[in-house]
Parts: C-alpha cells; sequence; structure tokens
C-alpha cells in the first residue's frame, strides 16, 4: 500500500506532462472546439498574421506562392511555377494577411449549395503555424452584392464578403515588389552610376556620402540636396508594369544608364539597375532590367528617372559650409576674432546665449538666433575643391554648429579676406577649400549685434503721426506734406499726390522691420555711398510720441538676399531691410497735374 502511494504522484505527473506533450505538437496542427466556439463567424477560426509561413495561390491553372523569408522574417518572396523567387512586396501581404485575418463568414450555407467550390476560381493553401487552411473559392452569391461561396477543408461551406474575394483574384503581380531598387539612402554604403555623359560614386562616410570623381572633386563631401534628388530617383524606379526578361533585354538600349549598390548590411547582396530604351508599345516609359542576388525584375518604368540618375559630376560637391539644416543646428559657436566669440545654443522653444554672455534670450532675439541658424545652414560657396598637398589655411575666424541627435560638430575656419572681397575656408569635415563672397561671409561672421530683435526704431511711431514724406529711390526725388487733411507735392512741381501710394508708404515704414542685422555699422561695403543708393525720409508731427516732431528714415544701399542693406538715420547698425520697403520708397505714384487730391508749387 505504500508502494501504491509513493509511484502513484509519478504516474500522474508522467500522464499530464504527455498529455500536454500531445496538446503542444499533434493538437498544434488542428483548430480547437473552443477557438472554433469562441470565433465562429470567422473565416479562419485561429489565424495570426505573425504566424504565417506561407500563402499559395492557384487561379485557373496558374499558381503562386507567397513565402516567408526564414532569415528575414519582414520579407518576402513570390514563387513561381519554373520561375526564380521575386521579392514581394511586403505592403501588399499585409493587406492580404490582415483581410485574411479579419474576414467574416456572411452565413453558413450547405456544401451543395456552394457553387463552384468544386470547379473553383481560387483554390488556395494558408499555412499558419503548423496548421494549413485549404480553401476553395467559388461562384459569386447572390447576396450580399460582391459575395461569393467558400470551403475550408473541415470547416464547410459559407458565404464571404465582396473585400475577401477580390484580395483572392489578384494575380501573382499584385504582390511583386514594383520598387526595383531594394535599398533606401540609409542602407545604402556605395552608389556606382555609369552613364555615357557620366561617371561617380559615391561612398558613405557616417551619416554623408563623398564623392569619389575626378581630381578636383575626389573625397568631397557629397551635397545633401544632390543626393536626395539622386534617391529620390531612384525610389521612383518602380515598375509601372512587367516584361519577359528576354524582350527586356533586347528593347534595352545599347549605352544604358547602369546604377549599382552596395548596402551596409553585409548580408545584402549588391543591387545593378540598367535603364534605356524605349518599353515596346509605350511612351514616357524606358526599359529597366535589375539584378539583386539570384533575384532578376525587367519592366518598364518612367523616362524621368534616367535625367534623376545620370547627374553630372560637378554638381555632386557640396558647396555649403555646413552640411546641418537650420532645425537640426542645436548649437553655434562663432569666434569672427580672436576677442570675440557668440556662442548660443537652443533651450526648449528658444535660444540661450552662452557667449559672450550667459542668459535666455527673448522671443524677439530668439528669432534672431533663429534666422542666425538659416544663414549658417544656407551660406554657399561660390566654388568648392579638395584641399591641395601641402596647402595650409591660415584662419581668422572660426565656425562651429552642433547637430541634433547624435550632437556631431562641425567646424570651418576662414582666412582674412582679400582685395576682392572674398575669402577662403577650410571645411574640417572633408578638407574641402570653400570661395566665400563678401555678403556671406558677413552672414558668417555675425557678432552679438545680430541677435537684437527686428525692429529698427528706436521710439516707434504710426502712419498717422507722418505729415511729410520725401523720397530719392525713384526717377527723381519726390516730396509730399500734408496740409489740413490733404496730400500737397512740394516737389516735383505740376503733380497730383496719389494718397493710396503715400498713406501706403507711410505705413510701410511705421512698420518696418529688419529681416536680419547684419553688422554694428557700415565697413564701406554696403553700397551707401554707391550710384544706386538711396533714402526714405518721414517727418512726425508734433503729437508723434514720444518726443513729438521730429525725422526719421531710411537708407538704402546694394541689394543683397532676401532684400537690400539698410541702416536708418539715427543709428550706425546695418540691416537687411524688405524689398517691398524699397519697393514702396521707389515713387509716389505722382500724377500730371488735375488727377490727385491737390498740387502746389515748391
Amino acid at each position: 500500500m505504500r508502494v501504491h502511494r509513493a509511484w502513484t504522484p509519478g504516474v500522474l505527473g508522467a500522464l499530464a506532462l504527455g498529455a500536454t506533450a500531445y496538446a503542444y505538437v499533434v493538437d498544434r496542427g488542428r483548430i480547437s472546439d473552443a477557438e472554433r466556439a469562441e470565433r465562429a463567424h470567422d473565416v479562419f477560426p485561429s489565424f495570426r498574421v505573425t504566424a504565417v509561413r506561407r500563402v499559395e495561390i492557384t487561379q485557373g491553372g496558374a499558381g503562386f506562392v507567397l513565402e516567408r523569408t526564414p532569415e528575414r522574417p519582414g520579407r518576402w518572396t513570390v514563387e513561381l511555377p519554373h520561375s526564380p523567387a521575386y521579392r514581394a512586396d511586403p505592403g501588399a501581404v499585409d493587406v492580404l494577411l490582415r483581410e485574411l485575418e479579419l474576414a467574416k463568414r456572411v452565413r453558413e450555407v450547405p456544401e451543395s449549395e456552394a457553387h463552384g467550390v468544386d470547379t473553383p476560381r481560387v483554390h488556395g493553401n494558408v499555412r499558419v503555424g503548423r496548421l494549413d487552411y485549404v480553401f476553395d473559392l467559388g461562384d459569386d452569391a447572390p447576396r450580399p452584392d460582391g459575395a461569393a461561396y467558400m470551403r475550408i477543408d473541415g470547416e464547410g461551406a459559407f458565404v464571404v464578403g465582396r473585400v475577401l474575394k477580390v484580395q483572392l483574384l489578384r494575380g501573382s503581380d499584385a504582390y511583386r515588389e514594383r520598387a526595383l531598387i531594394p535599398y533606401g539612402a540609409s542602407e545604402v554604403a556605395r552608389v556606382e552610376v555609369t552613364a555615357p555623359a557620366t561617371h561617380f560614386v559615391l561612398e558613405r562616410t557616417g551619416s554623408t556620402f563623398r564623392v569619389q570623381s575626378g581630381q578636383s572633386a575626389n573625397g568631397l563631401r557629397a551635397a545633401r540636396g544632390a543626393v536626395d534628388r539622386l534617391f529620390a530617383a531612384l525610389a521612383d524606379a518602380r515598375a509601372e508594369s512587367f516584361l519577359d526578361d528576354v524582350a527586356a533585354d533586347r528593347a534595352l538600349s545599347a549605352r544604358p544608364v547602369a546604377v549599382r549598390l552596395a548596402g551596409r548590411d553585409a548580408r545584402d547582396p549588391v543591387a545593378d539597375i540598367e535603364l534605356g530604351g524605349g518599353c515596346p508599345g509605350k511612351s514616357g516609359v524606358v526599359v529597366a532590367i535589375a539584378k539583386w542576388g539570384t533575384e532578376r525584375t525587367s519592366g518598364c518604368v518612367p523616362a524621368s528617372i534616367v535625367d534623376g540618375v545620370a547627374v553630372a559630376p560637378d554638381a555632386l560637391p557640396d558647396r555649403g559650409t555646413f552640411y546641418a539644416h537650420a532645425d537640426e543646428i542645436e548649437a553655434i559657436r562663432i569666434e569672427p576674432s580672436p576677442d570675440v566669440r557668440l556662442d548660443i545654443a537652443r533651450r526648449g522653444s528658444g535660444w540661450h546665449e552662452r557667449a559672450p554672455h550667459d542668459r535666455d534670450l527673448d522671443a524677439d532675439e530668439s528669432d534672431a538666433a533663429s534666422l542666425l541658424a538659416e544663414d549658417v545652414a544656407g551660406a554657399k560657396a561660390s566654388q568648392v575643391r579638395a584641399l591641395g598637398p601641402g596647402e595650409r589655411v591660415v584662419p581668422q575666424a572660426r565656425i562651429a554648429v552642433t547637430r541634433t541627435g547624435g550632437g556631431v560638430e562641425e567646424t570651418i575656419e576662414i582666412e582674412a579676406p582679400g582685395p576682392d572681397g572674398f575669402a577662403v575656408a577650410r571645411r574640417a569635415d572633408d578638407r574641402a577649400v570653400l570661395r566665400l563672397s563678401r555678403d556671406v561671409l558677413r552672414r558668417l561672421e555675425a557678432r552679438p549685434f545680430v541677435l537684437r530683435g527686428r525692429a529698427i526704431w528706436a521710439d516707434p511711431f504710426e502712419a498717422a503721426s507722418v505729415v511729410a514724406l520725401d523720397t530719392t529711390c525713384g526717377a527723381a526725388r519726390q516730396r509730399v506734406e500734408q496740409r489740413e487733411g490733404r496730400w500737397i507735392v512740394k516737389t516735383p512741381a505740376g503733380r497730383s499726390a496719389d494718397r493710396t501710394a503715400i498713406e501706403g508708404l507711410a505705413d510701410g515704414l511705421a512698420h518696418a522691420r529688419a529681416e536680419r542685422w547684419i553688422a554694428e555699422r557700415d565697413d564701406g561695403g554696403f553700397g551707401f555711398n554707391t550710384p544706386g543708393a538711396c533714402s526714405v525720409a518721414a517727418d512726425l508731427g508734433p503729437e508723434a510720441p514720444p518726443r513729438g516732431a521730429r525725422s526719421v528714415g531710411v537708407v538704402f544701399g546694394r541689394e543683397t538676399d532676401g532684400g537690400y542693406y539698410a541702416k536708418t538715420f539715427d543709428s550706425p547698425g546695418v540691416f537687411v531691410a524688405p524689398a517691398v520697403l524699397r519697393s514702396l520708397a521707389s515713387g509716389l505714384r505722382l500724377q500730371p497735374a488735375g488727377y490727385g487730391t491737390s498740387r502746389e508749387g515748391p
């Protein structure tokens, strides 16, 4: 009796373990009664998208197989009889799997009433883990609209909705990857383009690419915009239709554009694509043959891709001082001279000044700091070349920016400008030599002064306070004065005032703001003493706050990016005035006598 009590728990444990093993190993390949009862309305009672390994579809004797790649679960292939496997479009496969997972039985029907399931339009097999769903899609059902009869082995017959029916009737081309390039820009380590008129190689260095083409460009950083356009063109290389390989070889041009891509992942094979030659019977598209490992895809792609890929090597080197975009700049440090330093960094939605003072910038100053970031990021050299053997750059100024994300710092060193106003700069990233114009230098060699708010008037005023306007920005000097609510033309004689133009200029002056501040004072290079310079002045009446009657005005120098160099009468600071203000000052649209409100001689 004692022996019986001793071995009984062990026997019971072995029996329980055996039952568990049977349920896991044997019964896992069948739908349990509990699952069937719980999901009675599902077409596939036990279905997990992540567990699907294979989908086999046969339509009228022609079939294809979708199979998950074992070493890359997120990738699928399309297999056709007597043909190598093709990459599948993961989005298209995902749509199919979601439809299978969510498909519902509209109503059960006796198998004898499920017309067409014995001679099905679609015969299929979906493998979910160890479970196989074998099904047949028959004829359309009378209701609801677009429905069809369906049968699953062991699960009987039923009616399914239009969406599942349409999905199952899609052919193999619907699941083939139409993108002929298997890699995006972030996945590429090297790209080589060979065309009748160009040849270049781009090699990745960190987050950027280097140009390997020609002596002057060799090793230089590739322009971000040029790289983006190249990969955008490659991303557009999607087959509008597929071609038979033999027909594609026959139609391919004798000298195609060839692109070779090497992925960053060592497991990925090199991808080759050839472009050129008209697609048979079609216009606006060219033949494209892509080879990737053992896979080959032949199709027709937009002809514009050829121009997007065949870039001239001279267009590739980056003429920008920095790689970062303005919104990617986390900090800016500018040392325009040994004794001057400007150091700012983003803080929340604004900016913080770290040198020459430690303080948070107010809203207007933060706007100015953002403009400085735009200037620094947008600065372009007129020329760029590789640093020559033994060549040195003796810096007078140094500028560094820190990119968001990894905190990468980019630096350029700038020599003193030459007699022509241009200066040489060295980009530390790739040792490129940049030729910078004086206008670019002014925006790069910024001093703390540029963090001023955009207001140009120390004592703001309203347009209603303006009692006279005098401008020299037109073909001839013009002066108008206000008397008893009327505008009188003083110069030139014999003209009538255009009230709309006058009030527009008065309002423009009152609300004028700097596009950005450039310098603390005129260094003689802003064009204030050249023939193109002009000024506009406004006399304010005695009621004008806060100091009563006075004269204010703006002097315009030469044109620059974003407007005109300018300064006010009472401040030496130089700023960029908007072009619209200069346009308003160019003339008051005075009319011959008799057109305006009033006139008077000098």
